[in-house]
């Protein structure tokens, strides 16, 4: 037979006030390095979006096929097999915070080299094959980042 549960034990008998209390959502932020790697986090992160919508549309204007265009974007993810694993160790083993800093100073500079391809400074056209070199380049450095990154919290 079922047994019977009263309303009053699913209900919390504390008293209810109006805003949250305690809770401490926000209570991180207290915390100097902490903001400034939360700030890092949404800049570096906000344009690892912009760079990936920008380089599928790119790739889709320079071929004009959906397909080629989904092994640009796969070629991005295809890093994270082989150097995840290995940027785990390598943030065990290393400081953490200079590993980071390598890898964002590797992503800045990988996406100047690009920009200034795409801009032409370079002389060259942009071909697809730039850009299946340099997806996988990022997805590379964003694959030896982001374990690192998320042992710092």
């Amino acid at each position: 037979m079922s047994e019977q549960v009263s309303d009053t034990s699913l209900t919390n008998d504390r008293p209810h006030s109006g805003r949250l209390s305690n809770i401490g959502t926000f209570s991180a932020f207290k915390y100097r390095n902490y903001r400034l790697l939360w700030i890092s986090t949404l800049i570096s992160s906000g344009g690892n979006w912009v760079q990936q919508i920008t380089i599928g549309w790119l790739a889709f204007a320079i071929t004009g096929d959906a397909l080629l265009t989904g092994t640009v974007a796969g070629l991005r993810g295809m890093p994270f097999l082989i150097a995840g694993p290995i940027s785990g160790v390598l943030s065990d083993r290393m400081d953490r915070r200079k590993l980071m800093l390598i890898t964002q100073v590797y992503l800045a500079l990988l996406g100047l080299v690009f920009a200034s391809l795409v801009a032409g400074l370079f002389g060259m056209e942009v071909t697809v094959w730039h850009l299946y070199i340099f997806t996988f380049m990022f997805g590379t450095g964003w694959a030896m980042n982001n374990p690192t990154r998320q042992t710092l919290v």
